[in-house]
């Protein structure tokens, strides 16, 4: 699914409006009962309950007025709050101010901070508000007076209800530089916008709703974006079918470095999960000295000891994994494996010798951190997926793990650009970037998957959908998608709070599952 900007959004009402004459005070209406549709179907009965419409000067406020109206004659009781001077409402938006104005809707003018007690009124009385203030033009901080409506709508516990954006969030990356509206649900017009899918912008959206306001289908489906929402549409036209006369070799196989004294866990668990992602043979290759604890655990695979120094792998082990590296379809490097010296030489030399796809996880990842330079990176023959947490992904910029996550959109597609790696942002709506700078924002996965070997699991399963076949950029938007529906699943086992990497990984069999049906299916 498409996410646009701000300005893709502008041109397709422009498009809508001059070339298809499609008048924009018919979109607009359009806009409110779509808002309206919503509000109807939560706030039931609707009949008698007040509601606070915060509106501004532009369009955003004219489908606030217009949704007055529709509220008003749904046996609602609005009442509009209008943050600006009522002479600079022009346009479609003036249009539906006037109709209030005639209909004797109630409308508190709140142009300055003397009238911001007729807002706190307002709000008290309430029992749903709309947010109508900014919308989608906001590209930078909010205005002091229009912070204070903010931090006044937000001090509200009535539920909100924000139309097309939640004031204060920037639509073309999700941030939010100094307030936003906390809306508890989002009804957004013609397509989804990029800042409600991207954190933080998306915690402040609430659920979201797209609303159809009459933008011809063709004019959408002709946009050419960069940003867009991984769909089932997605994985069922690249995950792979399975032929009936296939062997392991033809599945995919999987070699997966790591592991040290006290960390066997995160390799087995990232082996376990490529196997049941689908992965025809796995091989771990890891230290000697945890080789037989390995072996115990992970019995439906190879274990592959490798000379250590003080139980974590030395620098003695690459000649062997070179050799290993050319029997393997993909290779995941990390999960484990220390950040000492001999590790970091062991990442380095495995990344320049690797031809297949490469997942770079873990403690890989904090071993690149620490190298003088990345520009190697670019240089590789293998595609390269690092699949960072904000922390790590902080220590490969030298920044802070704040400034990661007030730009994650930027922050992701900037480096795989730069870099000429795919790049999983993980957390909430984890990011997917490719070198060229598509970005696939995941939205499957919940809290519950703040767990310790969360992303062993997510390694493996990249690994083995990498290893089947599918090129990296591919094998990392599935995996993100597949790695959410299983902690999904996981949590609606056990509950949020129990989910572990173990539940996340048995719950991976059910999702595969899940995709052969729906193959079938069609």
């Amino acid at each position: 699914m498409k996410l646009v900007t701000a300005e893709q959004m502008r041109t397709l009402d422009r498009t809508a409006i001059n070339k298809i004459g499609i008048p924009g005070i018919v979109l607009m209406e359009n806009a409110a009962h779509g808002v309206y549709e919503i509000i109807a179907s939560r706030a039931v009965p609707l009949a008698g309950k007040k509601a606070c419409i915060v509106c501004g000067r532009g369009n955003n406020g004219g489908d606030g007025f217009a949704l007055a109206r529709i509220l008003l004659n749904a046996g609602a009781k609005p009442v509009v709050v209008l943050a600006a001077d009522p002479g600079k409402v022009s346009g479609d938006a003036r249009i539906n101010f006037d109709i209030c104005r005639k209909l004797n809707i109630p409308v508190k003018v709140v142009a300055d901070e003397k009238q911001l007690p007729a807002l706190r009124a307002a709000l008290r009385s309430a029992d749903l508000v709309v947010d109508a203030l900014l919308g989608t033009g906001l590209a930078g901080a909010v205005k002091p007076f229009f912070k204070k409506i903010i931090d006044i709508i937000n001090t509200n516990k009535t539920t909100v209800y924000a139309v097309d954006v939640p004031s204060g969030v920037i639509v073309n990356t999700g941030q939010v530089l100094n307030a936003a509206v906390r809306a508890d649900h989002t009804i957004t017009f013609g397509a989804p916008k990029i800042g409600l899918f991207v954190y933080p912008g998306a915690e402040f959206a609430g659920q979201v709703y797209i609303a159809d306001i009459g933008i011809p289908t063709h004019l959408i489906e002709n946009l050419k974006t960069i940003t867009h929402l991984t769909s089932p549409f997605y994985m069922s036209a690249h995950v792979l079918k399975r032929r009936a006369d296939a062997h392991k070799g033809a599945c995919g196989k999987v070699l997966a470095i790591g592991g040290s004294m006290g960390m066997s866990g995160a390799v087995c668990l990232a082996g376990s999960s490529a196997l049941r992602t689908g992965a025809g043979l796995v091989r771990l290759a890891v230290p000697e000295t945890i080789a037989d604890v390995v072996e115990k655990k992970f019995t439906e695979g190879v274990t592959l000891p490798q000379p250590d120094v003080d139980g974590a792998l030395s620098e003695l082990c690459l000649d062997d994994l070179k050799e290993k590296i050319t029997q393997a379809h993909a290779v995941i490097l990390g999960p484990g494996m220390g950040v000492r010296g001999p590790a970091r030489k062991v990442v380095e030399q495995v990344l320049i010798a690797a031809r297949v796809p490469v997942v770079v996880d873990a403690d890989a990842l904090n071993c690149l951190a620490a190298l003088k330079s990345l520009g190697f990176l670019k240089k590789l023959k293998a595609p390269v997926i690092l699949t960072p947490h904000p922390g790590e992904m902080a220590r490969l910029l030298k920044s802070s793990t704040e400034a990661v996550q007030a730009d994650r959109l930027g922050a992701a597609r900037a480096f795989a650009k730069k870099h000429k790696v795919t790049l999983v942002l993980k957390g909430a709506y984890s990011i997917i970037a490719s070198p060229e700078g598509i970005v696939y924002v995941n939205p499957t996965g919940n809290a519950g998957m703040a767990t310790a070997g969360s992303g062993d699991v997510l390694s493996g399963v990249i690994g083995a959908l990498a290893a089947e076949g599918l090129d990296a950029f591919a094998a990392a938007v599935c995996g993100a998608y597949i790695h959410g529906q299983a902690g999904d699943t996981a949590a609606q086992q056990r509950g949020e709070r129990s989910v572990t990497a173990g539940s996340i990984s048995a719950a991976l069999t059910l999702v595969m599952k899940k995709l052969e049906g729906e193959r079938r299916a069609k």
